[in-house]
Order: C-alpha cells, then structure tokens, then sequence
C-alpha cells in the first residue's frame, strides 16, 4: 500500500491532465468553427470554458476507505506490517502540528554548490561528496530553505464497549499528514484506514544504533466519524448482554450500538432499538436478566445491582424555564424545607436540664 497509493496518485494526476487537454482541444475546435460561422453567442461559450482550465491542476490524493473487514487494536501482529487495514476507536489525545521535512537542501561549505535531496520513506540520502570541489562530507543542511508539510500525532483508543471485562484498553498512535490535520479531536470516535508500520528505536538520537525492538504506528490515509444514535456505551452493553438470554430471538445489536456517518432525529433511539426494548420489557424475567447483565464480571451482590438499576432507571427529572416565577418559587420552597429539616434536627437532640440555683431552665444542644 506504502507504494501502490502513490501511484494511484499519479495515475489519477496524469488522468486529469489528459481529460484537461482533450477539453481543451475540443473547444478550440468549437471556437474555431464558431468563428467561421460567424456564431458570437458560441464563441463567447467556447470562450469561456477555455478560460475556466487551469493551467495548473491543484494536486489530487486517493483516499480509500470502508474496507471489507475491521482489523481490532489486539489482534494486530507482525503480519499486519506494511498492510492497509481500518481500526475503530475513540481518540484521547492530540499533539500540536509537527513540521515534516520532504525536500531537504544541503549546501556546500566550501563552494557553496546547492543539492535538492527528497524524503524516501522517511530517510535522507544525504549528498557524501561535492562534485564541483570534490570535498568529501562538506555539505550542510539549510533549514530555512527545506520544503516542510504538516504532521500530527493522534492516539486513538478503544471505545468502552470493545475492551473485556478486567483488561485495560489498548491504544495505537495514528500520524495525520496534510489536510487530515485538526480533522478529528478528542472524545471523536473515528474509524481510521491507513498503512500499518513498524519503525526501529534508536538507542541514542545521535548514534545511528537502532534497538531490535519496532514501534508500530498507524499513517492515516481517511478519517471516518462514527456517531452512535443518543445511548451510551454502558445503556448498550446492559441491555444487549440481557438479550442474550432469550437463546438469540431478540438477536445482538449490530456493531455495538454504533452507526456510521448517521444521526438519529427527534427519537433517541432507532426504532430497531425500541422494537428490541420493547420486546425485552414483555418477558416476565426481564428484572432478573437485566441484574444478570449488569457487572456480569462481579460475582453475587444481587441486591447491590437491583440499587443500582433502580437509580438507573427510577426518578423523575424537573425542568423549569430560566429566570421563570415558577423557579423562583420552587427554590423558596426548597430552602424552606432544608430550614424545616435542620429545627426538626435542632429539636430532637436538645435536652432539658434541672433547674439550676437561679430557678432558670437550661437547653443545651
């Protein structure tokens, strides 16, 4: 893939350039038979096509993505290197732009001879002798005059509902170029297809020594939103783990809850999922399975999971317009019940004494 996207880059490049060309023969041809017609209001039109073709193409990049299969974070492995595959997952983390050296310029110290050297995935071929001089390793790089594109480090993670009970969630660093920079942010979940790469570790940034321990990486060639339909992660592992155990008659909610590129209006939920909670609010059993579904790594403790739904699930919410009479009153009323609370407090734990000398009487907290 490293190779083959290039090319289809260039591919798709010339294929412009021919399409350009072929346009451009055509209205000359419709211009010119228009002037031998004496036809004004067609040559003005074939005029003004040629004016619209750039001379220029602005540069053009292939961008595939929705691929047959979903590669996981935890199953990659050294054979997945150098392979373009799509990952899913929830980004937690993005760096400032970094500057990405493509054309480096290094300059003779001693003649001041110029050499344009490109990038080749990621190394220098760095000029050893000046053929004008011919001074063996006098050549110096002139940053000011490099050609830099930007780059950005994004670390994606898997979503909450993807990482097994008791594990940690695993994590990879994707690297954006381009126009893919600032395109997503963090708390997205995006689906990334890129090329997967391993690169050696160096014992020392200065030393050319590399360790025979890789860091893999991500290069994103196209970020994908995935927007899930108004429930959260939690809502839907409860609830499909309880579907279970209708033997598969309810059957599993397709990639977890998740859909891409769609957002649900007016209804928080689809009606796939409605259908599927309705369905599930008919069993007899359905408390017991959805105690069944909750926390299924912990062990007992029914009655602490039975609490814990009831507060999911149980309340009423209050919404009162802003700056309304009726909020008003309903704070009033809510410090004077606090105030009520706190006498009724007061006066049960106070305590009459005897009177003293004085004939008084004591209250004493």
């Amino acid at each position: 893939p490293s190779e083959i996207v290039p090319l289809m880059d260039i591919l798709l490049g010339r294929e412009l350039e021919t399409l350009r060309d072929t346009l451009r023969l055509q209205q000359e041809e419709r211009l010119a038979d228009a002037e031998a017609q004496g036809d004004e209001q067609e040559m003005e039109a074939a005029a003004g096509i040629l004016e619209l073709l750039p001379d220029v193409l602005p540069r053009v990049q292939v961008r595939p993505f929705h691929l047959r299969n979903l590669s996981h974070m935890r199953e990659l492995d050294p054979n997945s290197i150098d392979t373009l595959l799509s990952i899913r997952g929830m980004v937690v983390r993005t760096s400032p732009v970094i500057p990405d050296l493509k054309v480096a310029f290094f300059q003779c110290s001693i003649c001041g001879q110029t050499e344009q050297v490109t990038i080749d995935r990621g190394r220098i071929a760095e000029p050893t002798q000046c053929p004008t001089c011919h001074v063996r390793h006098g050549y110096s790089l002139i940053h000011n005059r490099c050609y830099f594109s930007d780059k950005q480090m994004v670390r994606v993670q898997e979503t909450p509902d993807e990482v097994p009970a008791g594990e940690t969630p695993a994590s990879i660093v994707i690297f954006a170029y381009d126009d893919l920079v600032d395109a997503v942010r963090p708390g997205d979940r995006v689906e990334v297809t890129g090329v997967f790469r391993a690169q050696a570790r160096r014992v020392n940034p200065k030393i050319t020594k590399v360790k025979s321990i890789y860091k893999t990486y991500v290069d994103a060639i196209h970020f994908r939103k995935v927007i899930s339909h108004g429930s959260s992660a939690a809502e839907n592992r409860t609830a499909s783990n309880a579907a279970k155990d209708d033997g598969g008659k309810t059957g599993e909610k397709e990639d977890k809850g998740m859909r891409v590129d769609e957002v649900t209006h007016g209804s928080r939920f689809p009606p796939e999922r409605i259908a599927e909670l309705e369905e599930l609010s008919k069993k007899p059993d359905v408390y017991d399975r959805l105690v069944k579904a909750l926390a299924p790594s912990i062990w007992e403790l029914d009655d602490v999971k039975k609490g814990v739904l009831c507060m999911l699930f149980g309340g009423n919410s209050r919404k009162v317009k802003k700056g309304t009479e009726a909020k008003r009153k309903n704070r009033e009323r809510a410090r004077q019940e606090m105030l009520d609370a706190g006498m009724d407090s007061d006066n049960t734990d106070m305590e009459e004494e005897e009177d003293d000398d004085d004939g008084e009487t004591k209250l004493n907290k």
